[in-house]
């Protein structure tokens, strides 16, 4: 009795092992061991990567092993079909092909490998040497095959398991050609934008982070979108690194194995030691009397309220507010902290100055700030402009709300334009940089959401306002009744006066919601796609917009051109005047269809968002180009601009979920009709 329980317990134990495993592997590598290979059969892999020609595939035909130790494996998903493994005979690396999933079940981190060399090829894959099967044609490209599942135990002979794995502690300026497929370890490191992922875990997307030691050497963290830690945010403090080295072309990339690689919980580079007290904006401000003066040890903690993304505030600028007092911080170099942050910055010994009489914090390191989460932006506090101009110093850097506003004279934004309230005038000061810059000022009277600041030269106190973009301007009119006075008329209504020729639309307005996503590059600026209930269109305006996703606008059409780009209909050429933003609207639930049913009613469809499913990507690598969009019932081109975005992302592997735009460009008698995606969440 004693000895049948024992024995179902051990069956038990074998049935529970065996369900956790994918695949048949050998014995668990704790009771692995080194095969019977003489030491004249091993050859180093020095001098097997002396064999190999840059940009070629060779095969190695040597009855030889290379005897190493893997370093790196498959088990967080960083590295797909791949093991690296170092040679203990020459500290070299290699990346080794298998067209296996879970090798780590079987090659672990820490087990001695012997790889046999007969029947393998050398080469590179943009300059990183590969082991593996020999070249296929993939695209008019050779790459590597990877040796065969059903083999690879006989070419890679598992050995003894356990053995120690420690990375050489290298700094960045030291890594050279021969420590690649290595691990190694770099110190006194940091990622330089905080908040962000390691990857884009909802398309499966694999990015480059921006690494940087406190010398200011750079490297990239390269990640891929299907490893378990994607949707992680990267630490913002600094510390140490182990990573594989790799190379892609002449970019320098590490890849690393799990989060345990990563040890980034102290300061960041120039950072104090975190005991600084904190002090409000308005304390810091007071501390300045008048002559640039050095700030206390402590810090400030704000909300972003200057949006560079518009580029109406030079990179190296943010301004923060707190409550009722805001201030302009100046970093030594370009920062990342977008509108809506909640930011700390560090003053300690810091200095206050002020720039043609702007009070901010000056020269401050990038490492003196972190994000501290998703802040709430302040409610603009309502002021007519003689109520600024008369407590400047109270209400300066900080968001302001002035009602009724005209601009008698003035026609785009670049430059100073002069708005007056009936109270007083002020200027509204637009940088040429400024993405907005030669959009039309509206006539008439307007609302006006904008920072306070100044620039005083010569003693002259030159109080202004800045805007972050045009969304911060709502009201006004412009030419035609502009901004959307007269007779409203539905989208649907306005195509069907398009008879297939240009044409003349008629006088009124419409009105719709923002399906065009600016800020996914997939659009040019110029053009706007709207939609109303089940009808779209394209506006292309004469300069370009700032006008966001999901923003409910009017169109004035009085006098507008209605015509077809490529077959494409739009409403050709509206000036900037002719758009009101009403607010935010409700984006249109995208209308779920197949590719056939979406081909068969495309003239219906145009300009609206559709939801595909079960759609398979192909014709390249990544999203830039025309691509084939199929999902068994249709096909249809994907267009994506080559400046968008998400052009470099690497397309899917598996059929996805696709909502986009339904467009077209037909040049010829085929008609060309395709998806454009917005951005690269339309991919799930």
């Amino acid at each position: 009795m004693k000895f049948r329980i024992i024995l179902l317990l051990i069956l038990g134990s074998l049935l529970s092992f065996q369900s956790c495993v994918n695949g048949d592997f050998d014995e668990p590598p704790s009771e692995a061991v080194d095969p019977d290979i003489k030491a004249e059969q091993i050859i180093s892999l020095k001098d097997v990567l002396a064999k190999a020609v840059q940009g070629s595939f060779v095969k190695i035909d040597l009855d030889k092993y290379v005897q190493g130790v893997v370093v790196a494996d498959d088990e967080s998903g960083n590295f797909y079909k791949t093991i690296i493994v170092e040679d203990e005979n020459s500290s070299r690396g290699i990346a080794v092909l298998i067209d296996e999933v879970e090798l780590y079940n079987f090659l672990p981190v820490g087990r001695r490998v012997f790889i046999h060399l007969k029947d393998l090829w050398i080469g590179d894959y943009n300059g990183l040497p590969q082991l593996g099967y020999g070249p296929y044609i993939d695209n008019n490209r050779q790459r590597m095959s990877s040796i065969p599942s059903t083999i690879f135990k006989d070419i890679v002979i598992a050995g003894a398991a356990g053995i120690p794995v420690v990375p050489r502690e290298v700094t960045i300026s030291q890594l050279k050609d021969s420590l690649l497929n290595t691990l190694i370890k770099i110190k006194d490191i940091e990622f330089v934008n905080q908040g962000e992922t390691y990857a884009d875990a909802v398309t499966q997307s694999t990015l480059n982070r921006t690494l940087s030691t406190c010398s200011s050497s750079e490297i990239l963290l390269r990640t891929s979108g299907y490893s378990d830690f994607a949707g992680v945010t990267v630490p913002s403090g600094k510390g140490t690194i182990a990573a594989i080295y790799s190379i892609f072309g002449n970019d320098q990339q590490l890849m690393i194995r799990d989060l345990n690689d990563v040890d980034m919980n102290g300061p960041r580079c120039g950072a104090t030691a975190g005991d600084e007290p904190r002090m409000s904006i308005q304390d810091i401000k007071n501390v300045y009397k008048g002559s640039t003066t050095t700030a206390p040890k402590a810090y400030i903690q704000g909300v972003v309220i200057s949006d560079s993304k518009y580029k109406n505030i030079t990179s190296k600028n943010v301004v923060i507010q707190e409550g009722d007092h805001g201030i302009v911080v100046r970093f030594s170099a370009d920062h990342a902290f977008q509108l809506g942050q909640e930011i700390k910055v560090v003053t300690t010994d810091q200095e206050i100055s002020e720039f043609n009489g702007l009070l901010q914090l000056n020269n401050i390191p990038p490492a003196y700030a972190t994000i501290v989460g998703a802040g709430t932006l302040p409610t603009p506090k309502v002021l007519t402009l003689k109520q600024i101009a008369d407590n400047h110093p109270l209400y300066e850097s900080t968001l302001v709300s002035v009602k009724d506003v005209e601009a008698p004279g003035a026609s785009v934004y670049n430059g100073n334009v002069n708005i007056q309230d009936g109270t007083t005038s002020m200027i509204l000061r637009t940088a040429s940089t400024a993405t907005f810059a030669n959009s039309t000022v509206p006539s008439g009277k307007f609302n006006v959401v904008a920072i306070v600041s100044e620039f005083t030269t010569s003693g002259n106190f030159t109080p202004q306002l800045n805007l972050r973009n045009t969304t911060d301007v709502t009201g006004g009119t412009t030419g035609g009744g502009g901004g959307g006075t007269g007779t409203k008329m539905s989208i649907q209504e306005l195509k069907s006066k398009y008879s297939g020729t240009k044409t003349t639309a008629p006088d009124g307005y419409i009105q719709g919601v923002v399906i065009s996503d600016l800020g996914g590059k997939n659009i040019t600026a110029k053009n706007l796609v709207i939609q109303d209930g089940n009808f779209g269109i394209v506006v292309r305006l004469t300069t370009d917009n700032t006008i966001p996703l999901g923003k409910e606008i009017k169109i004035t059409t009085n006098g507008m051109e209605l015509s077809e780009f490529n077959k494409l209909l739009q409403l050709n050429n509206v000036p900037a005047s002719n758009v009101t933003i009403v607010g935010d609207g409700t984006l249109p639930t995208p209308k779920t269809l197949t590719l056939a049913q979406l081909i068969a009613d495309f003239e219906n469809l145009e300009s609206t968002l559709v939801t595909i499913n079960n759609a398979g990507i192909s014709g390249a690598a990544t999203y830039a180009g025309t691509l084939k969009v199929n999902d068994g019932t249709g096909q249809m081109d994907l267009f994506t601009r080559s400046d968008a975005a998400f052009a470099g992302t690497a397309i899917p592997a598996t059929p996805k979920t696709i909502t986009a735009i339904v467009s077209e460009f037909t040049s010829g008698a085929t008609p060309g009709y395709q998806l454009n995606l917005r951005n690269a969440n339309d991919v799930k």
